[in-house]
């Protein structure tokens, strides 16, 4: 896969999807981090199987609604399981020391 700096994107960008076309992957970069992937629309499938991989590492990009609503439903089924293995264990959290941790995120 080529990686470009976001200015190169701006003054090439007609050649890059040339090579996009061919079948090239193409990461933009900022200031020295992954910001976003081009990828040939027929790649599409394939791109959604590294969603997971992308998810784990934050860099979700996608504005499919269904996939979108698929992600939040697992995120929340996820935070669910969490809760009730917190509560199994015994750690959990009085209203007073939840309060506190949102007040002293504020300061």
């Amino acid at each position: 896969m080529q990686s470009l700096r976001a200015v190169e994107i701006q003054t090439h960008l007609g050649e890059i999807l040339d090579q996009v076309e061919e079948g090239e992957r193409v990461a933009i970069m900022r200031d020295g981090r992954h910001i976003a992937t081009i990828i040939p629309a027929e790649s599409e499938a394939s791109a959604q199987t590294e969603g997971s991989r992308e998810m784990l590492t934050g860099q979700v990009h996608s504005f499919n609604p269904i996939e979108r609503k698929i992600r939040e439903t697992k995120a929340f089924e996820g935070v669910l399981a969490l809760r009730e293995q917190i509560m199994r264990e015994g750690k959990g959290l009085t209203l007073s020391e939840i309060l506190s941790a949102r007040d002293e995120g504020r300061r």
